[in-house]
Parts: structure tokens; C-alpha cells; sequence
């Protein structure tokens, strides 16, 4: 007897056998080829479908790509997760929390040293500085290091020394852009510039360094910004911070066991060390309490980009996480309408093939094939959508550049992790929308009803109705948003400031004092120069403070300005009680003497300030300065915070870094010919470069002045997405009530009543939309704008406005798709069944 063997495969346990495997090919074939036909059918859905889906691909993509990058930054180095950097804070006597990013410079060394856990130590400091090879210079950031920098970070070597090359007190490591610029044809391979001389801005014989070693240029990923490293005991050679809590940044390499914890506590003991004697000087001055807390705070160096602590300055870069949050929200709902629009253009259109959906059904078609029909047209089309939102995302991505700030690569094909998330793009679309297409015209439709063309009632359509409101509640949410922002921004940059801000030009004058006068002396030769002036800043960053008691006692923070006696007339500060600065008064006299504005005064309490000797830092160990004029208040800080009490003192002039050039109206052109002549003159090895005084004050608000375009761009996108939604909305309802067009226009009814009757239909969601977005934009207005002490008052008429601008897009996109049909022939429309 013949034994028959039965041999079981795996399209047994899943139900389907080798020959049906081989049925759905050609099954397959026939759907895609469904699909090409039906969509070149349908060309002008197919066409609003392929614009909105790709334009909001595109715009997806590029927010990823931004996003993506900003939370991979820092994470390239090998020990990040061990790297913490120090930083402080102490309470004062009324409460009021003061923070600072920097420690002194011996705490390294006392942290390698004492602390156990602690595997390496490092000091960072940043300045900006002129150098050079020869007598031509370049402006360049110089990060002060120690020679463990290298230990605790990890960099490409290009050329030179690799294991120690900042051992020589006066070496220098430069990137490799700084390196080319430096030396230019000289260069034939990066080896050619190790031993090379670099002069840099400090007393002879030691302004000469020798270049040791070539590193590769700061990665995009990387907070770091540094051009030049150096030792660093020669910052001692250039001017220092004087906040509280030091200059420098300390950076602390863990051990193995990454104990946190320990270090914290351990590191606190270093505290009475280090600042025991100011925190006593501040107590005996009434500063601080018996009970304050003074705390060193250790921060990991991989999470401190995005999640920086509440403090100002830094010699890091500093991302904003909030901006992302924003940015990922604006590129998901603008996702979600494009979905929303594919879902009803297509329900739309599918409405003209209920006869074809019918006549599956009575062949045999099971509703899965029928379903399957519709996924596999959605597969096609969001496929090239796809391809065509990668293409318009590169080339929009110079737009995106300019919008955000930012100096992003296209990089979409550098990271694998990048086609997983195109693949959950194209999956997340295709499947809700092609899931939800097929289940609302198969999960209620019989064969005969879809061969009768039943028709499917948008009135009835949850969906359909919340798709419009959520659309257009998006749009009217960021059409008041970019409305009030940019009135806000243009209140900020056109706002009196209280001195003279048009045409002045602003030079900055980074070298020795001598040839600052004689510059200053040759510019203001020139009869179209109204006036020169210098000072340590130009209004856009930095500042120093200092402490004052009032005659009641209490301490008070003031501003101080480092100037020369033309300040005042030179920006146009009006002078209200005193008098100006003489020639040779400067802040070497016995008792300096002061300017003061008028918050000071009020803050201090004098009714005659003319004439008042003041105590600096409440006394004591402190000194005194006498008040010899009034200015009234004008803004040396942005429109962000409250004008504050401020000093103006004069300085020699090796203190005094940025100059500023009044012209007399109408001769600007000819003061920056002048100045240029005379720049080349006196220091022709550096670059003549100037600034307008405007143009770095509206620098200030360049974050508000981001944002109002990215929300004004996503405004604009949004409504134009809206009325794509709104097309297939409208394709839904005459759809619905073709017929009942036809019978009102046999009993004569005319066209506007027609478009008055139906736009009445869709307007009631769009009213709904208005009513819920003005409460929400009106909140996150105000909460927006409780970060400037001056802003704007909400005003009713940029609601209204958006509100206006939302109905008339709304019944202009709506009309559109009714007069066509309501222009027909009645007769076809008595024949549609």
C-alpha cells in the first residue's frame, strides 16, 4: 500500500495556499491600474489633492528635519553623558533668586582635586578678538582652555599635535576654516600651517602664537562655538566679567560611576572656599540674609541645550525647546487638514462611483476588495505626494532658512532613522484615509443602495462638519496670532527710545586707546559729522551693574554705562537737571562723578540730585560717586524689560569698545565715505565693517520678528488648505442636493438665491470655527505678550479683521464650486437620477 506523506507548509496555518498566493498578483496589478485610471479621471480633484498633500509633506519634512537636528545636538560626544558644567545661585534678602553661568577660575582645579568621582576638570572662556598672520586681522571667536579641554572633549585632529597640543603656553589650535582664511594660497595641505606665528591684541614681546594644531570645524551638532582655542592663562589679557559667581565656565568630567549625587554633595563643601568671603561682605551689607542659600548646580553638558537653566550669559549656544514644540504642532495640523481635505475631496468624488462600487458587490467583490481598492488609491497618490513634498521641501528650504534663522542642510538621506519616518508618514496617511473613506461609503451601503446612488448626507457627517471647523479655527487662531505679533513688533521698533537712533553709525573699535582717539579725532574733522562718541556697549548685549543703599537703607541695583564726555550730546539724551561731562573728567577722579537717569533718582529718593554724593554698594568697603546731571529715561535695554536705574561714568578710553557717528541730516553717505577713509588711515589692518544703530536695535526683537513670519507663512498655508477642504466639502453637499438645484431653478429660483441658500449651509461652521478660536487666540495673546513691560492693548479690530478675512475666503472658495453647478441646465439636473 502506497503511504501518502502530508507535508504542511506555512500558507496552510495562515489560510492561503501557494496557488491563491499567485491569484493576487495579477489582482494587484489590476488595482494600481484602477487607481491610475480613476485618479486621471478625476484630474482636478486628483490635482487639489497632489497640492495639498505635498505642500503639507514638504513642510512636515522640513520641520523634521529642524526638529531632528536640534535634539541630536551635543550628542555626538562620546562621554557627553559624563560632561556636567557648574553653575550657581543664591537668594537675597527680599527674595529674589540670582543665577549665574559662570564659577571663578580656580574651582576647576579645586573640583579635579577634591571631589571625589571627578576624572577631569576644565576651564572655558569666549571672547571675540582681532588676529592675524600679518598685518591684516579677522575677527574671531578665542576660547580660553585648559589643556584637559581635550580629555573631556572629543574633535577630529586635522593636522599637528594630537596628544597635547595646548602644552606651550603661547600655542594656538585653529579650525580648519579659520586656518584657510588665515593663510589662504599659502596652504597647500593643513600641515603646511603648524609652526606658523599668529599675532593677537595684547602688549609685546608675547603677542605671537604659534599654531600647534588644525581641528575639524564646530559641527552643526555641536553648542560649542569656538574658532580658536588657546591656553588659558592668557585671558588674564583681556577684559573680564565681573559677575558675582565669576567668568568661567567649569566643566567637570565624571568617572564610570557617573555618581551625580555625590558630586553634588561633595561640591558643595567647595563653596565657603571659594566665595565664604563675598557672601560675608553681602550679609554685612544687608544684601543677603543669615539664611541664604548659596548653591552650585551641576548641569549635564547633553541635555543643556535644549533644557538650559533660567540664566543670563553663556558661552554656549542654547536652543529653544518651546520653539519646537511650536514648529511641531504648526507641521502636524497642517498634516491633519491635508488628511482631513484628501478624506472629503475623496468621499466627494467616490459619490460618482456608487454604480461601479454596486456592481463589485453584485459580481462577488467582498467588501475587503472593495476596501482595498480605495487603500490602494490612496497608497498611489500619497506616494507621489510624497515624492513631490521631498522635492518642493529642498527647494523650500532657503524660505525655511530665512523664516527660522537657522542654517539648515538638506539632510534628508544621511540618516536611516529619516526613511522610517517617511515610511510612518506614508503609512499614517494612507491608512486613515483610505480606512475612513471605505468604511463611510461601505459600513451602512447595501449592493442595491449603491446601485440606486443613494446619496450620503454631509449634514449627517460628523466628520465632515468637524473637519471644517478644526480647519478654519486653525487658520483664524494664527491669522489674530500673526496680526498681533507683528503690531507688537512694529510698536517695538518704531517706539521713541528717548535718544537718536536714525542713521547713526556704529564701528566697533576693538584696539588700544591711542589710535581710538586719533580715529575719533580725524571722523569728527568732517563738517557733515555731528558728533562722535564711544562706549563699552552698543545696546544689543552685555551689562553692568553695580549696588547702591538709599537713604532708607534699602539696595538697589543700578545700570552702568562706560562713556566719554560727547554721549550725551552725540545720542541726543536730553539733559533735564545739570550739567554734561568736562574734558579730563574720568573715573580715576577722588570722588567720580556721575550721570544719572531718572528711574535712579526715583528709586533713590532725592528730590535735589544735582550735586549728591552717592555710597556705591551700600557703604562700608564701597565708594562714593557725586550726581552731576539728570538725563530722562530712554531705553538702553529692549522693549522686554522696565527701563532700570542707570549710571552713565566716564572711562578711558581702552574700556570703550563701540563708537558711534551722528552725520548731519541728509549726509550719511558722505560721514560712511569719511569714516571708511579714515578707519583705513589709522588701523588699516583691521576690516572696515559698520552697522546702522536702527538695525541693532531691531536685532533685540529678531526672535518676534522670526516668529510673526513663520506664524504669517503658516497662517497663509493654513487658509489655503482650508479652502481645499472646503472644495471637497462643497463637492459633498451639491453632490447631495443636485436635484433639488435642478427643481428650485425649474420653479424659479436664480443663481445668487442658489449660492445665498447653500453658502448659508456651510458659513454656520465657519461662525462656529470664529467663536472658538477668538477666546483661544485672545488668551495666548495676552499670556504671549506678558513678556514685554511695553506691549500693545489687545485690540477688537485684528479679531474682527481675521473674522472678516475668514468668511469672505470662505464664500468666495464655497461659491466657486456652486455656481458651476447652479448654472447648469435644470434639465441634466432632473435627469442626475
Amino acid at each position: 500500500m502506497k503511504h501518502i506523506t502530508f507535508r504542511p507548509n506555512f500558507w496552510h496555518f495562515v489560510g492561503m495556499d501557494i496557488k491563491n498566493l499567485y491569484i493576487l498578483q495579477p489582482m494587484v496589478r489590476s488595482y494600481i491600474k484602477y487607481a491610475f485610471r480613476n485618479l486621471i479621471k478625476q484630474k482636478g480633484h486628483t490635482l487639489i489633492n497632489l497640492v495639498g498633500l505635498s505642500f503639507s509633506m514638504a513642510i512636515i519634512i522640513l520641520i523634521y528635519l529642524y526638529v531632528s537636528r536640534e535634539l541630536r545636538v551635543d550628542s555626538l560626544q562620546e562621554k557627553g553623558d559624563r560632561i556636567y558644567w557648574v553653575s550657581s545661585s543664591v537668594q537675597s534678602r527680599d527674595g529674589e533668586l540670582f543665577t549665574s553661568s559662570y564659577t571663578l577660575p580656580p574651582m576647576a582645579e579645586a573640583f579635579r582635586e577634591k571631589v571625589p568621582g571627578v576624572e577631569a576638570a576644565c576651564r572655558l572662556r569666549l571672547t571675540p578678538a582681532f588676529i592675524g598672520p600679518g598685518k591684516e586681522v579677522f575677527q574671531e571667536r578665542i576660547g580660553f582652555v585648559d589643556s584637559s579641554f581635550f580629555d573631556l572633549f572629543g574633535y577630529e585632529f586635522l593636522a599637528g599635535d594630537r596628544v597635547h597640543p595646548l602644552r606651550d603656553p603661547k600655542s594656538v589650535v585653529l579650525t580648519e576654516d579659520v586656518a584657510r582664511k588665515l593663510f589662504r594660497d599659502s596652504l597647500s595641505t593643513l600641515d603646511d600651517a603648524i609652526g606658523r606665528s599668529i599675532r593677537f591684541p595684547e602688549p609685546e614681546p608675547g603677542h605671537l602664537y604659534t599654531v600647534t594644531a588644525v581641528i575639524a570645524d564646530e559641527p552643526d551638532l555641536s553648542s560649542l562655538y569656538f574658532t580658536v582655542l588657546v591656553p588659558y592663562e592668557n585671558a588674564r589679557s583681556y577684559s573680564e566679567s565681573n559677575n558675582y559667581g565669576g567668568n568661567t565656565y567649569t566643566y567637570v568630567l565624571l568617572d564610570e560611576n557617573n555618581d551625580l549625587e555625590g558630586i553634588r554633595r561633595n561640591g558643595q563643601t567647595l563653596v565657603e572656599e571659594f566665595y565664604g568671603e563675598g557672601i560675608a561682605l553681602y550679609v554685612q551689607m544687608g544684601y543677603l540674609s543669615e539664611e541664604h542659600e548659596f548653591t552650585l548646580h551641576f548641569n549635564r553638558f547633553t541635555e543643556s541645550y535644549l533644557n538650559p537653566p533660567d540664566i543670563y550669559g553663556s558661552y554656549s549656544r542654547q536652543g529653544n525647546k518651546t520653539s519646537l514644540y511650536i514648529l511641531s504642532t504648526i507641521g502636524i495640523l497642517l498634516l491633519l487638514i491635508a488628511c482631513f481635505n484628501y478624506v472629503m475631496i475623496s468621499i466627494g468624488t467616490a459619490l460618482n462611483r456608487l454604480r461601479d462600487f454596486g456592481m463589485m458587490n453584485v459580481v462577488g467583490a467582498r467588501r475587503w476588495q472593495v476596501l482595498a481598492q480605495f487603500v490602494v488609491e490612496s497608497f498611489v497618490l500619497t506616494l507621489l505626494s510624497l515624492f513631490l513634498g521631498i522635492v518642493l521641501a529642498e527647494q523650500l528650504l532657503p524660505l525655511f532658512n530665512k523664516l527660522a534663522g537657522e542654517d539648515l542642510r538638506f539632510a534628508l538621506y544621511a540618516h536611516p532613522g529619516n526613511y522610517l519616518f517617511l515610511a510612518a508618514l506614508l503609512s499614517f496617511i494612507v491608512i486613515s484615509t483610505s480606512a475612513y473613506v471605505g468604511g463611510y461609503l461601505l459600513r451602512r451601503s447595501q449592493a442595491l443602495e449603491l446601485l440606486k446612488k443613494e446619496r450620503l448626507s454631509v449634514r449627517r457627517n460628523g466628520v465632515a462638519r468637524f473637519s471644517v471647523v478644526l480647519q478654519f479655527f486653525i487658520a483664524i487662531v494664527l491669522l489674530i496670532s500673526g496680526g498681533v505679533i507683528m503690531r507688537q513688533l512694529s510698536y517695538m521698533v518704531h517706539r521713541d527710545v528717548g535718544f537718536n537712533k536714525e542713521h547713526t553709525v556704529v564701528l566697533h573699535v576693538d584696539f588700544d586707546e591711542q589710535r581710538i582717539g586719533l580715529l575719533k579725532e580725524k571722523i569728527v574733522a568732517s563738517p557733515a559729522v555731528a558728533g562722535v562718541t564711544v562706549s563699552d556697549r552698543n545696546f544689543s548685549s552685555g551689562s553692568s551693574s553695580r549696588s547702591v543703599r538709599t537713604e532708607k537703607g534699602e539696595i538697589v541695583d543700578v545700570r552702568l554705562l562706560r562713556v566719554d564726555k560727547d554721549y550725551v550730546p552725540t545720542l541726543g539724551l536730553e539733559l533735564i537737571q545739570g550739567r554734561n561731562f568736562k574734558p579730563g573728567e574720568t573715573a580715576v577722579d577722588s570722588i567720580p562723578r556721575v550721570i544719572v537717569n531718572e528711574k535712579l533718582i526715583a528709586q533713590l529718593g532725592l528730590k535735589d540730585p544735582v550735586g549728591r554724593i552717592v555710597d556705591m554698594d551700600g557703604g562700608g568697603d564701597g565708594f562714593q560717586v557725586e550726581i552731576i546731571g539728570v538725563v530722562r529715561d530712554f531705553h538702553f535695554d529692549s522693549m522686554h524689560d522696565e527701563i532700570q536705574g542707570l549710571m552713565l561714568y566716564t572711562a578711558n578710553m581702552n574700556g570703550l569698545w563701540h563708537m558711534f557717528v551722528r552725520p548731519v541730516d541728509g549726509r550719511t553717505a558722505e560721514v560712511l565715505s569719511h569714516c571708511e577713509a579714515s578707519w583705513k588711515e589709522v588701523v588699516p589692518e583691521f576690516n572696515w565693517e559698520y552697522r546702522f544703530l536702527s538695525d541693532i536695535l531691531e536685532e533685540q526683537y529678531k526672535g518676534e520678528d522670526r516668529w510673526s513670519r513663520i506664524i504669517a507663512y503658516a497662517a497663509v498655508i493654513a487658509i489655503l488648505l482650508s479652502c481645499l477642504g472646503l472644495m471637497g466639502i462643497s463637492s459633498l453637499l451639491v453632490a447631495r442636493r443636485f436635484k433639488e438645484i435642478g427643481i428650485r431653478k425649474v420653479n424659479g429660483a436664480t443663481v445668487p438665491q442658489i449660492l445665498v441658500l447653500l453658502n448659508a449651509n456651510m458659513l454656520k461652521w465657519i461662525v462656529l470655527s470664529y467663536l472658538l478660536a477668538c477666546p483661544v487666540a485672545w488668551f495666548a495673546m495676552h499670556k504671549w505678550l506678558e513678556n514685554f513691560a511695553f506691549r500693545i492693548s489687545l485690540s477688537w479690530w485684528i479679531f474682527a479683521l481675521a473674522g472678516v478675512a475668514a468668511f469672505l475666503i470662505s464664500i468666495f472658495t464655497v461659491t466657486l464650486q456652486i455656481v458651476r453647478v447652479a448654472r447648469q441646465n435644470p434639465v441634466r439636473s432632473l435627469r442626475y437620477e
